[in-house]
């Protein structure tokens, strides 16, 4: 659950991985997050916490910690669990493609 942020909210980890998928491929992520909800509030604290147990290296936890994602994919769709603590992501390349996302992952000029 914490170490899942060192690859979607890392570019150089990102930029490895999408390299090898297919135009069709299908991309799912989950994580904590922290959450704007009244009773997940405590569970940020909780979060928070145990974040600093991670390694150094691991991003911070922030209220939208797919953002690197939802820059590469077309039609992100994001589902909240535990109280908003806790998302699972998911979309697919093709939609990006449409777009004009590169192989890359990257938004590229056309």
């Amino acid at each position: 659950m914490f170490s899942a942020a060192d690859v979607y909210a890392s570019p150089q980890a990102l930029d490895n991985l999408f390299q090898y998928l297919k135009n069709d491929a299908r991309v799912v992520a989950f994580g904590a997050k922290l959450s704007h909800r009244r009773s997940g509030k405590v569970f940020n604290l909780l979060f928070r916490s145990l974040w600093k147990l991670s390694f150094s290296s691991t991003p911070g936890l922030n209220y939208e910690p797919w953002g690197l994602l939802e820059n590469r994919l077309a039609d992100l769709h994001v589902q909240e669990y535990f109280l908003g603590c806790m998302f699972l992501i998911w979309d697919s390349r093709r939609g990006a493609e449409r777009i004009g996302f590169g192989a890359s992952g990257w938004l590229t000029p056309s």
